[in-house]
């Protein structure tokens, strides 16, 4: 799964990568360790092209009867997307979570060793979708989760799972609004690039903890 991870570059960086507009008022600070529930750029489809907006970590779908099921679908695994009519909806609100990297945990002598795990340069393009909840009373609520597949061979000492990352051309399939369902799935694998990853503090267990040093090496 996908827990915790961080993005730390400017959201103008972001609309030149992604070729995307800043959606209106949304304002960005980095973060080293976003935790599900808060707010967090994604990449998404709008009438006039990409846009990047704000919208919150913890998929609460449309036919949510509670909010609080968005901390228990920050995460959606590939084998249910495909086969199970939960993400629907989302499915048809396909999107993308940019990342500078994302924590995974390691039981090392019996203690739980947090790592950072990072593209050699550059950002990871995360699959996402997202979906909107009006809830009876109050604003409407705009939130993603992270589409997760088996592990790669790099993530084996560290974990069975991992967020589906893209590529340059499959991030352009996956924003498609024409791609075919098997052309989609196929991007639904592990990841075939360079990662590296190291041991960072414990510090960044805790979600209050936000600074540059959740990702020095240690």
């Amino acid at each position: 799964m996908c827990g915790r991870y961080a993005l730390y570059d400017e959201l103008a960086q972001l609309e030149a990568q992604y070729e995307a507009q800043i959606a209106k008022d949304d304002k960005w600070q980095k973060s080293y360790n976003i935790a599900p529930t808060q707010n967090a750029p994604i990449i998404r489809n709008t009438e006039t092209g990409r846009s990047v907006e704000m919208m919150r970590w913890g998929l609460v779908p449309v036919w949510a009867k509670d909010i609080k099921i968005g901390s228990k679908m920050i995460n959606a695994r590939v084998e249910t997307i495909k086969t199970k009519p939960t993400y629907r909806s989302a499915f048809k609100n396909r999107c993308i979570v940019p990342a500078n990297g994302f924590y995974e945990w390691k039981l090392v002598h019996g203690v739980k060793q947090p790592y950072f795990i990072h593209p050699p340069e550059g950002l990871f393009s995360f699959a996402g979708m997202w979906d909107t909840w009006r809830p009876e009373n109050g604003e409407e609520i705009h939130s993603f989760t992270i589409v997760t597949t088996d592990h790669n061979f790099f993530m084996t000492d560290l974990h069975d799972r991992m967020p589906v990352i893209l590529d340059r051309d499959s991030v352009d399939i996956w924003m498609d609004n024409k791609s075919e369902k098997e052309e989609l799935y196929d991007l639904m694998t592990a990841f075939e690039g360079e990662m590296d990853a190291y041991p960072v503090s414990t510090g960044v267990n805790k979600p209050i903890n936000n600074n540059e040093h959740c990702i020095e090496r240690i």
